[in-house]
């Protein structure tokens, strides 16, 4: 008999509370012997199956372990030669911005701190070394003197591309001069933000040592943070570089301050400076053959006198701080129009257009309060193929007007303005939704069915999403039976839209 079979006599006294007798105590007591000895056998052979378990997974691990070693052996990248592989890490983006504070975190240092073999690779390109990314500010320092002279060490011979970012002067900037001008010849590109007047005054008296030795050098970007600020130098030593071809004294929203100084105007391609509209025009008439032209004022200039007028016969891109500055321009090839409103400025503008008789292509009008006041200039534009309109605030009915206009006919011809759109984007700053939403539906409308796959993209970008979804959605439902490449964009989004179609 199973020593574990409870006799069925005993069944009862489990679901009450009787007290066994004595023969059936014994039994029980019997019977809790039984299970105690079983309890203490399956524990043993558990705690066997436990050791084996772990030994088991021990086993696991060690294998695992020995795979991804195997797995790292047979990795492509340990049979890609050399040259290729530097090939690969040339395309990594030059070492100008601050990574953190932890020095070698900096690329293209981390490359040399992976491995060996990617060590001697990185330090046997010398065109990985190139973007010299230095920095000098209050609380921050790099690189030090002993990394910036590995690094020239490792550029051999090598063209350099240099950003020196600095809020003054100081013995570690001028140290970093001195090793760095004796190389001048070798200089490709050349970038200075300059928190202070003072400290730009300084460089330009170092950079006169360069004079006639930057036969390299293609492009100066030189920027002063400071409001106001008026630095005017003799300096020559870009004025006798020969390829200089782009040079920038601003950034592209004009909120840095442009320095003066000599430059080879006819052979400049690529401009952007803030200057008094008088010293501007008088920089367009000398730069013959500039192509993309970005143009600022300082904030207590006046508009320019009548009397001056320029003309840029080459230029396809004109980006203007104030509008005015187009009453003394006249270009016949633009291509690309970017201007920050037509608020009182929309003669002007029309007339700048028929003036220079060109086939502008594209127009973007950044902080524009009145769209009405954009009505008569698109209607100048009758080649228009991509429009862009923001601002933080709209006319609703001046936007309505403007949308409505667009709007092309039921039937032909279709006399209306800008026929030949390909691309609108529109981003605006309100709360709720704008009352011109079901216009601007109907326009879109308009277009993709009397004129099909004419218009292939629409971008709307804004800070309230929920309250146009219904009318998003409209456009989506075009978008799937027109393919219309639609975009809808957040406020940040949109200005990174924004600024990538600055010059």
């Amino acid at each position: 008999m199973d020593s574990h079979i409870v006799p069925a006599c005993l069944e009862s006294l489990f679901t009450s509370n009787l007290p066994p007798v004595d023969s059936e105590a014994a039994h029980l007591r019997h019977l809790l012997a039984a299970a105690a000895t079983g309890l203490n056998q399956v524990d043993s052979r558990i705690g066997a199956l436990h050791e084996e378990l772990a030994r088991l997974l021990m086993q696991r691990d060690d294998l695992v372990a020995r795979m991804e070693q195997y797995k790292a052996v047979l990795s492509p990248v340990r049979r890609i030669p050399p040259e290729v592989l530097c090939e690969i890490l040339e395309w990594l983006p030059p070492g100008f911005q601050r990574v953190d504070y932890y020095q070698v975190a900096q690329p293209p240092w981390r490359l040399a701190h992976i491995c060996s073999l990617w060590r001697e690779t990185a330090i046997g390109c010398p065109s990985l070394w190139t973007g010299l990314g230095i920095i000098h500010a209050d609380d921050y320092f790099f690189p030090t003197t002993a990394m910036l002279e590995a690094q020239l060490d490792r550029t051999a011979s090598a063209p350099l591309h240099i950003d020196f970012e600095l809020s003054s002067q100081s013995l570690g900037a001028a140290s970093a001069w001195d090793s760095l001008l004796p190389l001048s010849h070798r200089w490709k590109s050349l970038r200075i933000r300059c928190v202070e007047p003072d400290a730009a005054m300084e460089l330009l008296d170092n950079l006169q040592a360069a004079k006639d030795r930057v036969t390299l050098l293609e492009k100066v970007d030189f920027f002063i943070n400071e409001a106001n600020a008026s630095v005017d130098h003799s300096c020559d030593c870009f004025s006798t570089a020969p390829r200089l071809r782009e040079l920038h004294l601003t950034n592209s929203t004009f909120t840095q301050y442009s320095p003066a100084f000599a430059a080879p105007w006819a052979q400049i391609t690529s401009y952007r400076g803030v200057f008094p509209p008088a010293r501007q025009l008088d920089i367009l008439r000398a730069c013959l053959g500039i192509v993309d032209c970005t143009v600022g004022y300082d904030e207590e200039s006046t508009d320019p006198p009548l009397a001056a007028n320029v003309t840029l016969p080459l230029v396809r891109r004109l980006h203007v701080e104030h509008v005015s500055i187009l009453a003394n321009i006249t270009s016949p090839a633009l291509h690309t129009l970017l201007i920050p409103s037509a608020a009182s400025h929309t003669q002007l503008l029309v007339t700048f257009l028929q003036r220079s008789s060109c086939r502008l292509n594209t127009l973007v009008i950044t902080k524009c309060d009145d769209a009405n006041d954009v009505v008569p200039v698109l209607a100048s534009c009758p080649g228009l193929e991509q429009f862009v309109l923001s601002s933080y605030t709209f006319n609703l009915g001046g936007m309505s007007a403007l949308l409505d206009s667009l709007c092309l006919p039921a039937t032909p011809p279709y006399l209306t303005i800008c026929p030949n759109l390909a691309s609108f984007a529109l981003g605006w700053k309100i709360k709720g939704e704008p009352v011109w939403c079901d216009v601007l539906l109907r326009m879109l409308q308009s277009r993709l069915v009397q004129i099909p796959q004419r218009l292939r993209s629409v971008c709307l970008f804004t800070t309230d999403f929920n309250t146009v979804l219904e009318k998003v959605e409209g456009i989506r439902r075009l978008e799937n039976e027109q393919g219309l490449d639609f975009k809808y964009l957040t406020l940040q989004q949109g200005k990174q839209f924004m600024a990538e179609l600055r010059p």
